[in-house]
């Protein structure tokens, strides 16, 4: 892949990144530190639990996701499917910058 095409995944990689841990942590500040019985516009401990449960599973997952496709970047192997490793679609990367497999291995991986 040519350099200034990895140096855009990369700037685009970096600014979602940048996002996610800014969402995560206004979700995170927006929990009350103590256990209130909820009121009219209280969270419940509940609530409280399930926020953090979410952000641990989906943005979590999506950010350790972002962070092996810099490291790809950097190991020089970013765009190739690490099943196959033939060359993911540009197509593929502009729609999931972090996409580790071509289309033809996710596919395969979901029927599995």
């Amino acid at each position: 892949m040519q350099s200034f095409k990895l140096e855009r995944y990369r700037e685009r990689l970096l600014e979602e990144r940048t996002q996610l841990v800014r969402e995560m942590d206004r979700i995170r500040e927006s929990i009350p530190e103590e256990v209130r019985p909820p009121g009219e516009h209280e969270i419940a401990p509940s609530e409280g639990v399930d926020v953090d449960i979410a952000l641990a599973t989906g943005e979590g997952t999506r950010l350790r996701g972002i962070d092996a496709a810099l490291d790809r970047i950097k190991e020089g192997t970013f765009g190739k499917c690490c099943k196959c490793a033939n060359e993911i679609s540009e197509a593929r990367l502009e729609a999931i910058p972090d996409a580790k497999y071509c289309i033809r291995c996710e596919r395969s991986r979901h029927r599995s």
